[in-house]
């Protein structure tokens, strides 16, 4: 389903401590021993901590939480493996007979659980040897600090662009491109060449500075991802065992990436992101900028939608949009069997919104397009109703200018209304 390792959090070693799903680093902490112990059940052992995985309090009940402690013989800490096929298990508890269980999530940090068995992809799992652990868990990431919420990119600031040698990286709003995606090229004993997508260049250093450099086949450009909290991990240089950090702590874009020793700055923290960009579509509100009947009152208005349609397209000047969403995939749909009068100045709040999930991997985020669509029509009882339709198109590149805040018309000669439009990225 994501690819990613159950992990204990933060690499703790406590009674208790929870675990999730993690993308592969490498370390102990995502490492498991199993052991027969009879009856067709294994107990299941981190290798960093010496704890078992176990069931809470050993309860039977839906969604209970799955965690790490000291073995104590008991049913919740026995699991028995049925083979799926394909190379996949399901991973039952003796104690419920329910299955190991990821809350529904590709992102680090996702909670693993127990549930009733249902052939999910949530609920299905590859036993791997961590030295055979595929080379490449997804073609690309993000790299997104946990203090700023801004990504790393091989910077456009540089003098001489992004694509040369030397050029330093820092940290900026998420846009898709492809200076701001990592290929993860493991290099053995848990470190990686991290290779920036738009250049094919490694992320190395000068000084302290963080850049883009020529492969060297050295350990300056060999990084190792140190769980250190939840979802976040310090990133760490194999020469000199200092990690990645945005200057000065900064929440500006353009803050350069440099290397210090880890102190558990969430400056210092990143999380991985895969180039599946969740985008959240909000309409916030309508705002009636004009209202009068014609007839010396306001408008008595009966309908209202407002709908999108979402387009990703390849970076080729004649490549076709590609529709992700269902066609006209309505955010608002309201209607009434009387009329509702509203008055020029009126706010009606509407907090309704569509998920939307783009592939910044195949497709160029920077032209994917968001088409949206209303339509309003007001009653009139004494001649014929009113009504008008909008529509306005937003592209990746321009989705999360003015913070995500867009704003289109609807108009006609009774009413007129701004809709307030705001895209952001689920995962912030």
């Amino acid at each position: 389903y994501s690819n990613k390792c159950v992990s204990v959090e933060g690499a703790s070693q406590d009674n208790g401590a929870n675990v999730s799903q993690q993308f592969y680093a490498g370390d102990s902490s995502q490492t498991w021993v199993l052991q027969y112990v009879g009856d067709g059940y294994y107990k299941i052992t981190n290798k960093n901590s010496g704890k078992v995985l176990e069931v809470a309090e050993g309860r039977t009940d839906e969604y209970v939480n799955v965690q790490q402690n000291a073995w104590a013989d008991a049913d919740y800490q026995r699991w028995r493996l049925y083979s799926l096929g394909d190379g996949y298990f399901k991973v039952m508890a003796k104690h419920s007979n329910k299955c190991l269980d990821l809350v529904e999530t590709t992102d680090d940090g996702g909670n693993i659980r127990q549930a009733t068995y249902q052939g999910l992809d949530t609920q299905k799992w590859v036993f791997q040897p961590p030295e055979t652990y595929p080379s490449l868990l997804t073609n690309y990431y993000i790299f997104q600090a946990k203090h700023s919420g801004m990504v790393a990119e091989v910077s456009s600031a540089n003098p001489e662009g992004n694509l040369v040698e030397g050029a330093f990286v820092s940290q900026n709003n998420f846009n898709g491109a492809h200076n701001q995606q990592w290929e993860l090229r493991p290099v053995g004993e848990g470190y990686f060449n991290i290779v920036a997508r738009h250049s094919g260049k490694y992320l190395g250093f000068s000084g302290t500075e963080v850049g883009q450099y020529s492969p060297t086949g050295g350990d300056d450009q060999k990084w190792k991802f140190v769980s250190v909290e939840g979802a976040y991990y310090e990133i760490v240089n194999r020469q000199t065992n200092l990690c990645l950090y945005v200057e000065n702590g900064s929440n500006a874009i353009g803050a350069k990436l440099l290397l210090r020793e880890y102190g558990v700055a969430d400056y210092e923290k990143w999380t991985l992101r895969s180039t599946t960009v969740p985008v959240k579509v909000t309409l916030d509100r309508l705002v009636c900028t004009m209202s009068n009947d014609g007839e010396g009152g306001v408008a008595d208005m009966d309908r209202f939608q407002v709908w999108a349609n979402a387009f990703s397209k390849l970076n080729q000047p004649d490549a076709p949009y590609v529709q992700i969403n269902p066609v006209n995939q309505f955010i608002l749909n309201w209607s009434t069997s009387s009329t509702w009068e509203i008055s020029a100045g009126y706010v009606w709040t509407i907090n309704q919104w569509i998920n939307l999930s783009f592939d910044a991997d195949e497709y160029d985020f920077t032209k994917a397009l968001l088409q949206l669509g209303s339509y309003a029509r007001e009653y009139d009882w004494w001649s014929a109703n009113e009504s008008a339709n909008a529509s306005t198109n937003i592209y990746g590149e321009d989705f999360l200018d003015n913070g995500g805040k867009h704003v289109f018309e609807i108009r006609c000669g009774d009413f007129a209304f701004n809709i307030e439009i705001t895209i952001n990225l689920s995962w912030q």
